[in-house]
């Protein structure tokens, strides 16, 4: 995801938004928009918790989700192109990309 987050902010500049210009407010970004998880909450009173997972515990197939939704994300949005960061990867998706490419 290296590459991905200065492409996204060049387009949130060229879209005026510029609380999202630097490297850790889009990662943060990229964490709550994508991997908010609502679970059950063993607190009394409290029926659900919102958490936001590691980009450290997403498995191949997960990653190579939220990177297409990126892609969908900053070509509809944001007018940019994020290319694939291995066009090949569904043919090795038995792999685990988590150790290797992170958010």
């Amino acid at each position: 995801m290296g590459a991905v987050i200065p492409i996204l902010i060049e387009g949130f500049k060229e879209a005026g938004h510029f609380e999202l210009t630097t490297s850790a407010s889009v990662h943060n970004w990229m964490k709550a928009t994508y991997l908010r998880d609502i679970v059950e909450s063993e607190i009394e009173g409290v029926e659900s918790l919102q958490t936001i997972r590691s980009t450290s515990d997403l498995n191949s197939i997960e990653f190579y989700d939220i990177m297409e939704e990126l892609q969908r994300f900053g070509a509809e949005f944001l007018g940019v192109n994020i290319p694939d960061p291995d066009p090949n990867w569904r043919n090795r998706e038995h792999e685990s990309y988590s150790d290797k490419i992170r958010l």
